[in-house]
């Protein structure tokens, strides 16, 4: 819409990151701007909760308190990956020491090794 600011660009609603983690969002662009969506992750993960946890306790918090959907994933400072999403599917994915997790579906998480320790000599 014309004159319209998205979410993506404002400071702990699209994105987030401190010392504790990082966080990005996708959805309800409305919604998300309301419920402060990346930062109230980074907020849980700073309050002690998992990643996972984290995710999902915000997501709840902003289909609850104005019925946005959309989907988050997060990263904390040891490297542990959450996502959660209010959304029919989401697509996301993390790698770590060569191996890439990923899913779409609820619930889904696949693996797959995408790196080589093998050289090939010229």
């Amino acid at each position: 819409m014309a004159g319209r600011v998205g979410d993506s660009p404002l400071v702990g609603l699209g994105c987030y990151a401190n010392q504790t983690g990082g966080t990005s969002a996708t959805g309800h662009g409305e919604a998300i701007m309301k419920c402060v969506l990346s930062r109230e992750v980074v907020s849980l993960m700073e309050a002690g909760d998992s990643t996972a946890r984290a995710c999902y306790k915000a997501i709840k918090k902003m289909l609850d308190q104005v019925g946005g959907k959309g989907g988050v994933i997060a990263i904390n400072s040891q490297g542990l990956i959450g996502q959660a999403f209010s959304t029919t599917r989401m697509a996301w994915a993390s790698v770590k020491e060569d191996v890439m997790k990923f899913g779409i579906e609820p619930c889904e998480e696949q693996d797959k090794v995408i790196g080589s320790k093998v050289h090939v000599e010229k």
